[in-house]
């Protein structure tokens, strides 16, 4: 552990969990020589069966602040009172299951230093560097699904909650929504236009295509209300950036759902309606086409097959 330094803290690290006793340990002793007088390293138990704090060491307890929640309160608001116990200007919330790169704590550092307190949300492990000037500017910036699932997925975000303490309430506002941190930055956005977000090339952890544990059927039905959040805004603009890939990962949902066979007929053509009522079915049928093809491709052929396709439909595209 690096304890040069004699400064007050700076940036707090939180990581919330439950039940994977195994993950949260590898996930601490990665963190642990990246610990600094500067940073200081939260894990919020959410009531787990076998308490984290009986998972470490007494020397190892002595770098770690163990909350440890009386019920269990849900993932979403375990995540949620991150942002509220958060007492430093930076908070990255990090995921128990999501490999920490060995610099991480010094890229955060890096490009904090390299914009001052002029940013207050930093997204990390995008293809490009750019920072971002109020809310129209920042849904210039989501435009693909890549993109779009970069934006909240929670251990690529940086925030300089000193920059928005007072506005936390919005993320319990909509904590159900499970997008409830992009929905809090947008609205942040929509308060206060000048507000800047930053998209860095440089990554904080390692990408792990793991399985997701979280309810595909809950993801579209929950995410919904982001549609009506934001109606006020200038709404063409938000279908060709920030819905037209949201669209697209229901999609895409959709057909994975069935293509593993873990949904009935009955619920994919009830999700299917969903979906098709709010993108609309004009919308669904043109702009969506190319989501919907790809993905009956993929159900129809074998997946050596439509790898090949794949490439050399996108190398057509490139020279054509």
């Amino acid at each position: 552990m690096n304890g040069m330094e004699n400064n007050p803290p700076l940036l707090s690290i939180y990581i919330p969990t439950y039940n994977r006793p195994e993950k949260i340990q590898i996930q601490v002793r990665r963190l642990l020589p990246q610990l600094s007088s500067r940073v200081v390293l939260y894990v919020i138990d959410n009531h787990s069966d076998q308490p984290v704090c009986d998972l470490f060491s007494d020397e190892e307890r002595e770098y770690v602040n163990i909350i440890r929640n009386d019920i269990n309160v849900g993932g979403d608001a375990n995540i949620a009172r991150c942002f509220e116990y958060c007492s430093t200007k930076l908070l990255w919330v990090l995921g128990d299951d999501d490999p920490v790169v060995e610099n991480a704590v010094d890229v955060i550092f890096d490009t904090y230093f390299s914009q001052g307190d002029s940013v207050f949300y930093y997204n990390f492990g995008r293809p490009y560097d750019a920072v971002t000037t109020g809310f129209d500017e920042f849904c210039l910036k989501h435009t693909t699904r890549a993109e779009f699932s970069s934006s909240f997925m929670m251990s690529k975000c940086v925030y300089n909650i000193s920059l928005f303490k007072s506005d936390i309430m919005i993320y319990y506002k909509y904590v159900s929504c499970m997008i409830g941190t992009l929905i809090t930055v947008l609205k942040c956005l929509e308060y206060d236009d000048k507000k800047k977000c930053l998209f860095s090339s440089r990554s904080l952890i390692v990408y792990n295509d793991q399985d997701i544990h979280w309810s595909i059927e809950d993801y579209i039905i929950k995410t919904q209300l982001i549609f009506d959040i934001f109606k006020k805004r200038e709404y063409r603009m938000l279908q060709r950036t920030l819905f037209k890939p949201l669209g697209e990962v229901y999609i895409s949902h959709l057909f994975t759902l069935c293509r593993n066979k873990k949904i009935s007929c009955f619920t994919f053509f009830h999700l299917f309606r969903i979906v098709r009522c709010r993108l609309g079915c004009f919308r669904l049928f043109t702009k969506y086409l190319p989501s919907i093809l790809n993905e009956v491709f993929k159900m129809i052929f074998p997946s050596s097959f439509y790898e090949v396709v794949k490439r050399k439909a996108m190398k057509y595209k490139m020279f054509n």
